[in-house]
């Protein structure tokens, strides 16, 4: 089936891409209308910008923000969106700002409408996730996080919710591929090699569990978690070789 709306995006970066390069080309090859570019047009400068209607709003919508003020940026995006039509930024934009406010219904909607019009976005499915969760539907979180994978499969938002999700729900060896990507993309941290480690040691792997415990504290001898865990795997096997031997 052929994708249209994936025609037209790609016609339009080609579109633009074509009027970039042509444009730059008549100047490349026209040295005289570069020059004469040069003398009737200085380069603006800052005094002599002036913001749109839609650049005014967008940074009221930024100011408001950054003040706390989520109803009097909403009414900032919701305008810019009522006077120049249904854009993703002003979608995903409305979606942090539902967030913020807690409103994560709203906040979803908004997200899943910025989705819609950027299929391989990354940003909006996470942030559906997190919207999920916070709805109390994890299931539905899971599912979100998935599909971010079947884009990006080592994305490590997604991965790091789905080990973390999977935990929760005590899925530890659902959890532990998960908790390997994430160390196969930053091994160097040490958070989420205790987490695994943890996972291990809820699925009864002592052995294993204790010596990653172990190669943290090699490197973090004050690490709280691990710390923890190394003792409770070595109080573990002593319990269980007391057991084997009455």
């Amino acid at each position: 089936m052929v994708d249209h709306k994936n025609q037209l995006v790609i016609g339009s970066g080609l579109l633009a891409l074509t009027l970039v390069l042509t444009a730059s080309y008549s100047r490349s090859s026209n040295p005289q209308s570069n020059n004469s570019a040069t003398t009737l047009n200085p380069p603006a400068t800052t005094s002599d910008f002036k913001p749109t209607q839609a650049q005014q709003l967008w940074l009221a919508m930024d100011e408001a923000e950054k003040n706390g003020h989520y109803d009097e940026a909403l009414a900032s995006n919701h305008a810019i969106q009522a006077a120049y039509g249904n854009l993703y930024l002003i979608n995903y934009r409305a979606g942090r700002l539902y967030s913020l406010k807690e409103n994560h219904a709203a906040a979803l909607e908004s997200y899943q409408k910025a989705s819609a019009l950027a299929p391989g976005a990354m940003a909006p499915l996470n942030a559906m996730a997190a919207s999920y969760i916070a709805l109390e539907k994890p299931d539905l979180a899971i599912k979100t996080s998935l599909a971010v994978l079947v884009i990006d499969p080592m994305n490590s938002i997604a991965n790091r919710r789905l080990a973390e999700l999977y935990v929760l729900s005590r899925q530890y060896l659902m959890a532990e591929p998960y908790y390997l990507k994430m160390l196969a993309l930053t091994p160097e941290d040490l958070d989420i090699g205790a987490q695994y480690a943890w996972c291990l040691y809820y699925q009864g792997r002592l052995d294993q569990a204790q010596k990653v415990f172990g190669t943290i504290l090699t490197a973090a001898p004050s690490h709280t978690s691990s710390l923890v865990g190394w003792n409770l795997c070595d109080s573990a096997k002593t319990v269980t070789k007391k057991g084997a031997k009455s």
